[in-house]
């Protein structure tokens, strides 16, 4: 008969955070592989409410502040960027934007916003990051684009 461990908050946060820290590697490799072997391209459709050639990010007055999941994964929007995290771990799209930009790579972002939504399309070679937030209430969002989960306001 197979003994199985039962797990608690802590082995849980253990993996939720062991999982964010391996998704991040990965998003950063892939990166670096599109980095090194893309070619310039393009591509200018316009959707969402951003002018075409944004490589911005301007989230609303409404979701400005530090977010936190009860499995510690955060988000920090201020006006002119979203910062996440996980596992002690942050990372800043708009440093990734201005990285990219430098290594000559063409970024766009693409948002869609009004007082109870805000969403934005991180493109960047062939990669697209979508973030994608509903208010469903002054304190909690929900997250169902990168990360995805519930967030408390702090």
């Amino acid at each position: 008969m197979t003994d199985f461990k039962s797990f608690d908050l802590k082995d849980a946060e253990y993996y939720f955070n062991l999982i964010i820290q391996t998704m991040r590697k990965l998003f950063l490799l892939l990166s670096l592989v599109i980095i090194t072997t893309s070619c310039s391209s393009s591509d200018n459709e316009g959707s969402g409410k951003t002018d075409k050639g944004s490589n911005s990010f301007a989230p609303p007055e409404w979701i400005i502040g530090t977010w936190k999941s009860n499995f510690g994964g955060t988000y920090t929007f201020t006006k002119d960027d979203i910062i996440y995290g996980a596992g002690g771990t942050k990372t800043s799209t708009k440093e990734q934007v201005a990285t990219l930009k430098k290594a000559g790579i063409e970024v766009s972002v693409k948002e869609t916003k009004n007082n109870s939504s805000y969403s934005a399309d991180y493109k960047f070679s062939e990669a697209t990051v979508t973030f994608s937030f509903t208010k469903t209430s002054d304190t909690v969002i929900e997250s169902t684009g990168f990360l995805d989960g519930t967030y408390t306001k702090q």
